[in-house]
Parts: structure tokens; sequence; C-alpha cells
């Protein structure tokens, strides 16, 4: 038969981290899972499916961690990992060039929890998407939203950095010099 997702998960982890102690509790589950009913099996905390899908983010399995995430952020949001899940799920669609995607969780992260700390990390990765899709209006735009907004934080000074290296690969080396000394 077919294994539901929440198997799949534990044979996931089973394979991907062998020696873990979660490995175990996957050992024993997929074990079980021909005497129990999927109902009466326990959920993965938030916590432990944060962790699985650092693991797989860690390993590039950019589309299987960004459903971990996914269900982190949009099923337990107010979780203290939430808002990461959140930003994390927008760096997978990012790492796999679905630009689409990144964006729509970008404004999920920045629109849906307004108090968090990666606000300015959300921007940050809303230039890349602009600058990765050569929209450099909107790069630039985006920069200067981040100088305004987070003047003082490290992803406004990389978004400047990342400004000034286009320029300086266009030919634009006055322009570029200018944004270096900005930083």
């Amino acid at each position: 038969g077919q294994l539901s997702p929440a198997m799949e998960l534990y044979y996931d982890v089973m394979w991907l981290h062998p020696e873990s102690g979660i490995a175990e509790k996957a050992r024993k589950k997929l074990r079980d899972y021909s005497e129990r009913k999927l109902w009466d099996m326990p959920k993965l905390g938030a916590s432990e499916i944060y962790s699985y899908a650092e693991r797989l983010y860690g390993v590039k399995e950019y589309g299987k961690a960004a459903v971990q995430y996914e269900l982190l952020a949009r099923q337990q949001q107010s979780h203290h990992l939430a808002d990461d899940a959140a930003l994390k799920m927008a760096l997978c669609a990012y790492n796999e060039k679905r630009y689409d995607r990144a964006l729509e969780n970008l404004q999920y992260l920045y629109s849906g929890f307004p108090d968090s700390p990666h606000r300015a990390q959300a921007l940050y990765w809303t230039g890349k998407v602009y600058q990765a899709r050569r929209q450099d209006e909107r790069f630039s735009g985006n920069v200067a939203l981040l100088q305004g907004s987070f003047k003082n934080s490290v992803w406004t000074a990389k978004a400047v950095f990342d400004m000034a290296r286009s320029h300086e690969e266009q030919g634009e080396y006055s322009s570029a010099l200018y944004m270096y000394r900005t930083i």
C-alpha cells in the first residue's frame, strides 16, 4: 500500500539521518505502522518538523524542505519558529529558481508576521529575486526601501553591496564606487 505523508516523513528521516534520535522514532513508527491506524499515530511537534526541514535544506532537498517549513509556518503560526519557517519556504523556492513562489512566500512572511525579526531579510531576498529576474528598477527600489526602513541592518548593507557589484559588472564604476563607500 501507499504510505501516508506522515510515514513518508518518518521514512525520509530514517534514511537521511540514521544515527539521530528521531530516526529511531521513525524506525519504531514504521514497524508499528502495519498494526496501527494512521489517526492513532502521534504527530510530530513543531520543533521536530523544523529540525527535519533544516536537515533537508542542508542537503539541498529544497522541495521536501519547503513542504515541512510550510506545514509549520501556516498551520502553527503562533510557534516561535513559524516566521523562520516562512522565510525558509521562500529561500527554498529561490534556490529552485521558482521566483514567483519565492515572492509569494516573502510576502506571506512580511504581511503574516509583522513583528518578525526577519522582515529586513525578507526585503533583501525580495531584491535578490528582482536581481535574478534582471528587473533592475525593482531591485533598486527594493534597496531604497531597505535603506529607508532598515538603515542599520546587515541585510541593507548586503543589498547595497549587491547593487554596487551589479553596477560594477555593467561598467558603471563611479556609481559602484559611491555605493561601496556608503556601506
